[in-house]
């Protein structure tokens, strides 16, 4: 082959035009590539970069979400523990007044059966109904004010419903 290119004039030069056209269009060939590669390279850092803004927007919601859980469930604890110290002071102060009552109760359970039970002479029935009639007097104004204290721990007991509707979560 390369005979027929010395018999044609100019070949050498064309041989050597065809090889810078082959290597130009080699070089141009070569650039294009890269740019797509580059190109297709910048897209995939832009997709990595948004998907990692948008993992980190993600996480960073549910740690808000969670503290605010933690401080939500936190608040109700601390809602519920002081509904149930106030429970228990008033049960205490119930118990108190109920063992005060009792103690009422059974001092004017004494005081109806001495009462009942005393016999006196004629003449001192006189004395004694006077006596009797006080002391019965004594014993309403007792029971009334027992009656006064009952109601006062009939409000505390209210007090306990309110303790526990505050403590309910709304």
């Amino acid at each position: 082959m390369s005979f027929l290119l010395n018999l044609i004039p100019g070949a050498a030069g064309l041989r050597n035009v065809c090889i810078g056209l082959l290597v130009l269009s080699l070089a141009v060939c070569g650039s294009g590539l890269y740019g797509h590669h580059k190109g297709v390279m910048q897209e995939r850092a832009k997709q990595e970069a948004k998907a990692t803004k948008i993992a980190l927007e993600r996480e960073t919601e549910a740690r808000v979400a969670s503290e605010n859980f933690r401080r939500t469930e936190a608040d109700l604890r601390a809602r519920v523990d002081t509904a149930e110290g106030k429970y228990a002071a008033l049960q205490t102060q119930h118990v108190a007044a109920l063992a005060a009552a009792r103690r009422d109760s059974d001092r004017l359970r004494d005081q109806l059966a001495n009462y009942a039970g005393s016999s006196l002479p004629a003449d001192a029935a006189c004395a004694a109904d006077r006596e009797h009639a006080r002391t019965l007097g004594q014993l309403l104004s007792e029971s009334v004010q027992l009656q006064e204290a009952l109601a006062g721990d009939a409000e505390v007991n209210a007090d306990a419903v309110r303790a526990l509707l505050e403590a309910w979560p709304k």
